[in-house]
């Protein structure tokens, strides 16, 4: 499968219209220039060097008829919601975009794709996610909670394990930890390759 690369050789100006609903008086923390848009719907993070999943789990990317213009991507059908133990194996079953190494992310590979402008921004579609809607595109239905494979720190000393997981929310950005046991506590999944 041929894979295009659209390289960013012009110099992107931070304006409203970058994302969806953001503010324009916060710097971009994930500037649509950092990233490299191939069409078998993923994208490359030119400053963490990770590959993304451009839709979450559930969801299939969409080019709009137009591979080659990544500004009217978009990602169709329902957004999958999993326990902890779920996400991790449809992480190691995946081969999307034929790469079979894709992996549920740490919390700080998560984090590092909040988009620091959109946090708590409504438009009249709804809460707008916390993410560049370029380069993730799928609006508010990816405003949710995400899984990251990292273990938090709080120790059971009764059962010896560490029982949470870190878990990232795609509306306001913020980090809280959840019990990755837990058959109640579901959360989406947004898998990535490379780094660690």
């Amino acid at each position: 499968m041929k894979h295009f690369v659209i390289l960013m050789t012009v110099c992107l100006v931070w304006n409203n219209n970058s994302f969806a609903s953001c503010n324009d008086k916060v710097f971009a923390s994930t500037p649509t220039a950092n990233f490299l848009f191939y069409q078998n719907g993923t994208v490359f993070d030119t400053v963490t060097g990770l590959m993304w999943e451009r839709c979450p789990e559930g969801r299939t990317y969409n080019d709009n008829g137009t591979p080659t213009d990544f500004n009217d991507d978009i990602c169709s059908g329902s957004t999958k919601t999993y326990v902890w133990k779920d996400a991790l194996q449809v992480a190691s079953s995946s081969s999307f975009a034929g790469y079979s190494d894709w992996r549920v992310p740490n919390v700080k590979e998560l984090r590092s794709i909040i988009e620091r402008a959109c946090i708590f921004q409504t438009s009249t579609a709804g809460t707008d996610p916390a993410v560049n809607s370029i380069v993730f595109p799928g609006g508010s239905a990816i405003t949710y909670t995400y899984w990251s494979s990292t273990p938090s720190n709080s120790y059971n000393t009764t059962t010896g394990t560490y029982p949470n997981t870190w878990v990232v929310s795609f509306y306001d950005g913020t980090v809280y930890q959840i019990p990755k046991t837990s058959t109640q506590f579901i959360a989406k999944v947004r898998l990535v390759r490379g780094g660690q």
